[in-house]
């Protein structure tokens, strides 16, 4: 059976991905601007909703503007530019924490916070996420403030993600600081997304783990996934 129609008919809709709450939060924060925080958070978001069919809302917290340019630029939504439907995804932008609460009482089963770690108010913000991802990235340039990042957190459970990375520098991270530290796939649409991509999520994020008694096997093959929109 096709990796992709074992996730769609064997994960619950409920607690064995919610971790037993309601909704998932999940914080992505770059650790300096030009990192790719807010396209890994459009590939999460386009995971969540359309791989897995689950209510998501992805929230632009860092006050970048980044969301304002994606209202602008396409076309066919609903919604004003504060929070839009795109491909199946509610994109909002709540600069404050007030407003981020609010969201957080609507129905949605995942939100992603595309945060700044720059901003005080989205380390704390980060800190009480279920899932936590620091992107980053290795270039010599931008290395330092990935690591001040890491150090930031030191004592909290999350992940490094780094699009193009050094993979020397990955494990000296891991090592390092006792922290998962990974490559990210790269996707020029994160929209569009080829299967291997589809993958690294569910096995980054553990959701491969919970299926009933069928053991997943990753595979390097594309594959036809029946959900459209999703792959090449």
């Amino acid at each position: 059976m096709k990796l992709w129609k074992l996730l769609k008919n064997n994960i619950p809709r409920t607690s064995a991905l919610l971790h037993g709450s309601r909704m998932l939060k999940v914080g992505v924060i770059g650790a300096g601007r030009g990192v790719g925080t807010t396209h890994f958070a459009l590939m999460a978001s386009n995971y969540f909703a359309n791989g897995l069919g689950y209510k998501t809302a992805v929230v632009e917290c860092n006050g970048h503007g980044d969301f304002v340019k994606l209202y602008d630029e396409t076309k066919n939504m609903d919604g004003d530019m504060r929070c839009f439907s795109y491909k199946g995804i509610d994109c909002c932008i709540c600069p404050t924490t007030d407003e981020l609460g609010q969201l957080y009482m609507k129905k949605y089963d995942v939100v992603i916070c595309d945060m700044n770690y720059e901003a005080k108010d989205n380390i704390a913000e980060f800190l009480r996420c279920d899932v936590r991802i620091v992107v980053g990235s290795t270039s010599v340039y931008k290395l330092g403030r990935l690591i001040r990042a890491v150090e930031g957190f030191e004592g909290a459970d999350f992940m490094v993600a780094v699009f193009m990375s050094d993979k020397k520098q990955l494990r000296k991270l891991t090592k390092n600081y006792n922290i998962k530290a990974v490559d990210i796939p790269v996707e020029i649409n994160p929209m569009k997304m080829t299967s291997e991509t589809l993958e690294w999520f569910a096995y980054y994020l553990g959701i491969t783990y919970k299926f009933k008694s069928t053991k997943i096997y990753i595979t390097t093959k594309r594959i036809n996934n029946p959900l459209t929109g999703l792959l090449h």
